[in-house]
């Protein structure tokens, strides 16, 4: 009988609890409608303040939280070849750390591709951005086609049939999502692919072109089988991506040791190409994210301190309503009513009132996320695909009531410690505010005044730190600028001459346009990943003064391209229309080339041997 009583007394307590909560809930709600001008105000500050918090805790979420959509993403390395092209690698050699190597359990190769899919019925001619993968690239990564199959062994040959893999968007766009692909047909680039397979949602390699131009499309849309002919591979040059996933057990630093033992080995084997080029390991997120985690910490930091100015000023608000409630407060003190039960309605009234504005917050970052995807920077991965989902919403929801406990907590203790009698003889019977209250409260405007000053000039130094890190200096001026990815195709255009002739006719054609100042030509985009990798050494062809090559990137331009990109020129003269011409030899080169080849020397008129053995 006496585990009875105390299971029964155990549920009473439970009950009562219960009652306490809902009545308190009640009174919130009452006392909200009783007070709407405050209650709007409040509403107000906390939606503003929460719904930026979670706007950035929503990019955070999307960037830096979600994982990578590859396998156990965490085991996997970008392999670079160092130096100022740091993310290519030579073809030939990363077939030798394939063999080499004894802490990889597999590696895939990529190039960069472009298609121009022919029109038909219902689609005109689109470019889009793919890949050209190795067969051992999706297995590395851990992934495979949702509908088909990957590329298999010995398809990455030359001589073998045209094969495509297809993103799931373009399968979605293109081919209304038809779940019998497989096996068909399209033209691109005037050659007939067959589509083999179509990848998951949310697939993309590599993530996002970091570029500033509008591209023809910002994912990885196709992925076709690598036709490299290892008889025919220069160890010259770069121009190859390569991915690798660790073997059990192991880590980057042993991996990075075993490839640079490779690295010197390859460097006595072929002094003329591999002296002094190194092979390192990155990890895939760290390459993926770059500046990124730095960039939204600070803002997510600068959203906090707004955010707790907006606390600060509810808090404000909630003290002045306390204020004109003390004979309430002290009528139900002198009465018996205990100052826990007092503090925990209060708390609830703030609580209440911070949820409201919390949900209006929600609603504000879901609002915002339906256009911060079209206008987010490139230079940040995986923003473009952040939205408001479930885990926003709870986490909305914590720090709102996070907020509510905050900001109601010292007006609940000030009111229910204050003792009823004094509290009664300082309202004078009349509700009265007395002077013991006043001056709490001027202080407390103070006190917030001074927090607010604090905490603004915090967020703006993180704000401003954030700005900074996302800026880099692109060497050129993308304002203005608009792109066009023109892929000639057909019998017409087989040599260069053909696509130079068509070229210049089109650049003739955009001057004329209105608003047009000037108009160029280059064969990779900057920042598109159609990075051209060149082996280049100093002298002239036949008889290089050096002896090793170097790895660089290298463009092809029209004569007005770099003055329409707003390439400041530090020396020399800009090319001509004669210059484009292949006799012509003229060549300019960056800063950091300068510094490489020619040391504290002039480097006009000096001689460069491009792809020279």
């Amino acid at each position: 009988s006496g585990n009875l009583g105390g299971q029964c007394a155990s549920e009473d307590l439970k009950s009562d609890a219960t009652m306490n909560l809902l009545q308190d809930l009640r009174h919130a709600v009452r006392l909200m409608r009783r007070t709407p001008a405050l209650t709007t105000v409040a509403i107000l500050s906390l939606a503003i303040t929460i719904g930026i918090t979670g706007v950035v805790f929503t990019a955070l979420k999307s960037v830096l939280i979600d994982p990578l959509p590859y396998s156990r993403p965490g085991e996997l390395l970008v392999l670079r070849s160092g130096g100022e092209l740091a993310n290519w690698v030579n073809w030939s050699d990363m077939q030798d750390v394939e063999r080499r190597n004894r802490t990889l359990q597999s590696l895939g190769t990529y190039h960069y591709a472009l298609f121009n899919l022919k029109a038909d019925a219902s689609n005109p001619p689109q470019a889009l951005y793919g890949l050209y993968v190795s067969a051992s690239l999706f297995p590395t990564l851990g992934v495979r086609p949702m509908i088909g199959r990957n590329v298999e062994p010995g398809e990455d040959r030359p001589g073998r049939e045209r094969e495509v893999i297809l993103s799931y968007g373009l399968w979605a766009r293109r081919f209304n999502s038809d779940r019998n692909i497989a096996g068909r047909t399209l033209v691109a680039n005037g050659y007939n692919y067959t589509i083999i397979g179509v990848m998951p949602p949310g697939f993309d390699f590599p993530l996002r072109l970091a570029t500033t131009a509008r591209t023809p499309s910002r994912y990885m849309e196709f992925w076709a089988p690598l036709a490299v002919d290892p008889a025919k591979a220069s160890r010259d040059g770069a121009g190859f991506g390569a991915v690798a996933r660790l073997k059990p057990g192991v880590t980057r630093i042993e991996a990075e040791q075993d490839l640079s033992s490779i690295a010197k080995s390859l460097a006595r084997e072929y002094p003329l190409s591999n002296k002094d080029r190194e092979i390192r390991a990155v990890s895939l997120e760290s390459q993926t994210l770059g500046n990124a985690r730095p960039a939204l910490f600070l803002l997510m930091a600068a959203a906090a301190m707004f955010m707790l100015i907006g606390c600060s000023n509810v808090a404000n608000l909630l003290l002045s309503r306390s204020l004109t409630r003390q004979r309430e407060i002290a009528l139900r003190l002198a009465l018996g009513a205990a100052r826990g039960r007092i503090v925990r309605q209060l708390i609830t009234e703030s609580c209440v009132l911070a949820v409201a504005g919390g949900l209006c917050g929600y609603l504000l970052t879901a609002a915002a996320w339906r256009l911060l995807p079209i206008i987010v920077p490139s230079t940040i991965p995986r923003l473009d695909g952040a939205h408001a989902d479930w885990t926003i919403f709870a986490f909305t929801l914590l720090i709102s009531i996070v907020n509510g406990f905050l900001f109601g907590i010292v007006p609940a203790l000030r009111t229910a410690g204050h003792d009823p009698g004094n509290a009664l003889r300082e309202s004078g019977g009349r509700g009265s505010i007395g002077p013991a209250r006043n001056r709490l409260r001027s202080a407390f405007v103070v006190a917030e005044m001074a927090i607010t000053v604090v905490l603004v000039i915090a967020g703006g130094v993180l704000t401003t730190s954030f700005v900074r890190l996302l800026h880099v200096d692109l060497g050129f001026q993308p304002g203005h600028v608009l792109a066009s990815i023109i892929v000639p195709q057909g019998d017409a255009y087989r040599d260069r001459q053909q696509w130079a002739a068509l070229y210049r006719r089109i650049l003739d054609e955009a001057r004329t346009l209105p608003g047009v100042e000037s108009a160029g030509t280059v064969d990779a985009l900057p920042f598109s990943g159609e990075n051209n990798a060149a082996s280049i050494r100093t002298g002239d062809p036949g008889e290089p003064t050096q002896k090793t090559a170097q790895t660089a990137e290298f463009d092809r331009v029209s004569a007005d391209y770099l003055q329409t990109m707003g390439v400041r020129l530090l020396q020399g003269r800009w090319f001509q229309r004669q210059d484009e011409s292949n006799s012509s030899g003229a060549a300019i080169i960056d800063e950091v080339a300068a510094r490489r080849f020619w040391p504290g020397q002039d480097p006009i008129g000096k001689r460069l041997c491009i792809n020279c053995l």
